[in-house]
């Protein structure tokens, strides 16, 4: 599926906003910030990732993730279901 060129441009935009966001509107910092995450998940094979799970634990996980963020508690997840990247 492609995105539309309108939904590019809404993602981008959200992206943008959700870096300078986390750097306080600090351009520079958003922009290096934003630089280096995709390095890492380009380094860690990231997109790939999202292959590799199943589509009842990304939910489970999402609802988790959810429920904690909404009481404040900050969590780190572990899936066990993801097999290695490199296939062994």
């Amino acid at each position: 599926m492609h995105l539309k060129q309108l939904d590019l441009h809404f993602a981008v935009a959200d992206t943008a906003r959700r870096f300078l966001t986390a750097r306080r509107f600090d351009p520079n910092g958003a922009l290096t910030q934003f630089e280096e995450a995709h390095r890492f998940r380009e380094a860690n094979h990231i997109i790939r990732l999202y292959d590799l799970i199943k589509i009842s634990d990304y939910e489970q996980a999402r609802q988790l993730v959810s429920e904690r963020l909404f009481v404040g508690i900050e969590i780190f997840l572990t899936l066990q279901s993801v097999s290695p990247l490199d296939g062994s």
